[in-house]
């Protein structure tokens, strides 16, 4: 998936030797291929020949000036250049056209992790054009429309044109992002709301590009792999997976610095996650990159304990996952993630160790009990979200203390440890049911923190006649205060009246 360089040494000059050999070797041997398309990582003469491509940083108060990002890294291009993607969509044609029909290989990733390590966030002069062009589209062309969203007469940030409206850089008053926050700008947060639901589209956008190419040409499956930190992010993944053939992910319950792994009960939660985005339910799931020792790219984290691999992985399956790969095989012995463990360390002899036992024993227990964990689930209690609350929490988290995942964890939690299981769905699956085909499939409906409310004229009637046919709704502080421009709603709380109870005053703490 990180070979570019290799596939094409020099601008429209291809060199799959050292590919073909690692394919016809793993087909000879029966061995099913994963193949990741190389976008993830451009190779020097792009950079060299088109630096316009790259991706930039937020401003910030603490000196980081639109940083723009250099080459040696990764996901280091802009989402909305033009220029990147007509490179990425011909080495990806090359790929499809010489590995499309092989047998061997099964299933294609579409570049690796998209939107990660702040991939997701751009800066630069192709965002700006990019939203532009968004921000016309979505208002009709009307600027007037766009100053009523956003209520820009505030301040007098009020706009003539859409060529003068900038990306959401730091501006005064401001401080540096907290913790809590992706970045800092306090500009109109229907703005920030906007931004972040074009970013979303811009990488949708960028991994339906290659989807659509390849679909035209290959015999396999088509996914891509996304990582952790699915709601800090200015991703839906549900919109990636949405031309996909199904999710996969990357379960890594630690990383570098991590002196305790995940809960257990949030690892949980990011599977029931993983689940709800497959476009059918049918489809299944698999995870990509499986963590099998410690890890990190310059400080390492907690190495995992005796079995603790086994558990992990068998969480996986028996929360929906079909199909499972551990990151990585060896360690690798240069680069930027030589203390990234695999089943065998750098001199581990072949065959031995412990995690190469514990993996032949993953794989064992996947064997012995096939029956129980490709048994559909028939979960009973949904945990609801929506991109655009979680962008909105993200603009304006109201507390330093607060974060979307952890107050989806603290509802989510009391079902996992009393063995409920539980769909984490996006409302949006929702919009189109009734009450009763809800009610014959869940008897608890949970909404952590619904600032904003996704289609309100339909979910909170829907919910109610839930509650009427004696289903049980959970709903989380600061409920249905903001309208989907992320303006202040006038009205009291639709959720707070379901829950028969008035909100005089508010207070975060």
């Amino acid at each position: 998936e990180f070979m570019w360089h290799e596939l094409e040494p020099s601008d429209g000059v291809f060199n799959f030797t050292l590919l073909d050999v690692v394919i016809d070797t793993l087909e000879e041997a029966g061995v099913e291929v994963m193949l990741g398309t190389p976008t993830a990582t451009m190779p020097a003469w792009l950079a060299k020949k088109h630096p316009e491509v790259m991706t930039q940083g937020p401003d910030s108060a603490d000196g980081l000036a639109a940083a723009a990002v250099q080459f040696g890294g990764r996901r280091q291009y802009s989402f909305n250049s033009e220029t990147y993607l007509k490179y990425a969509l011909r080495i990806v044609t090359q790929l499809a056209d010489r590995y499309g029909r092989r047998k061997a290989v099964a299933i294609w990733q579409v570049d690796n992790e998209l939107g990660h390590e702040n991939s997701d966030l751009d800066f630069s002069d192709n965002s700006l054009h990019g939203w532009r062009r968004w921000l016309k589209h979505k208002f009709g062309g009307r600027i007037e429309r766009l100053n009523e969203d956003w209520g820009t007469t505030f301040w007098s940030v009020t706009y003539n044109d859409f060529e003068e409206v900038p990306l959401p850089k730091y501006t005064m008053p401001g401080t540096p992002a907290h913790t809590n926050e992706n970045f800092r700008s306090n500009m109109s947060p229907g703005m920030l709301l906007d931004y972040r639901r074009f970013r979303k589209d811009s990488v949708t956008a960028f991994a339906n590009h290659q989807v659509d190419l390849l679909k035209n040409k290959v015999d396999g499956c088509i996914t891509t792999n996304a990582p952790g930190g699915e709601w800090s992010k200015a991703v839906d993944h549900n919109d990636v997976f949405a031309s996909m053939d199904f999710p996969a992910y990357d379960n890594y319950p630690v990383w570098g610095g991590s002196l305790a792994p995940t809960s257990p009960a949030d690892v949980a939660l990011s599977l029931d996650m993983v689940r709800g985005w497959a476009p059918n339910s049918s489809t299944g799931w698999m995870v990509a990159e499986q963590l099998i020792g410690a890890q990190g790219h310059d400080i390492i984290g907690y190495t995992p304990r005796p079995q603790q691999i086994v558990a992990w992985s068998a969480s996986t399956l028996l929360h929906g996952a079909v199909g499972l790969a551990f990151f990585r095989y060896r360690a690798a012995v240069f680069g930027q993630e030589e203390f990234c463990y695999g089943i065998l360390d750098h001199a581990t002899p072949r065959g031995s160790g412990r995690k190469w036992k514990e993996a032949k024993d993953v794989f064992g227990v996947a064997r012995d009990h096939k029956s129980i964990w490709l048994t559909p689930l028939r979960p009973r209690v949904a945990l609801l979200y929506h991109s655009d609350n979680i962008f909105a929490w993200q603009a304006q988290p109201q507390s330093t203390a607060f974060d979307f995942a952890t107050e989806a964890s603290r509802l989510y939690s009391p079902f996992w440890r009393n063995g409920a299981s539980v769909d984490v769905i996006s409302m949006e699956r929702l919009v189109n049911s009734s009450a009763e085909e809800i009610i014959g499939q869940y008897r608890v409906v949970v909404l952590p923190a619904p600032l904003i409310v996704h289609r309100a004229d339909i979910i909170v009637p829907l919910l109610s006649a839930f509650a009427e046919l004696g289903g049980s709704v959970w709903i989380g502080f600061r409920s249905d205060i903001k309208d989907e421009r992320s303006q202040m709603r006038r009205k009291a709380s639709r959720l707070a009246e379901l829950a028969g109870v008035f909100v005089e005053e508010i207070e975060s703490l």
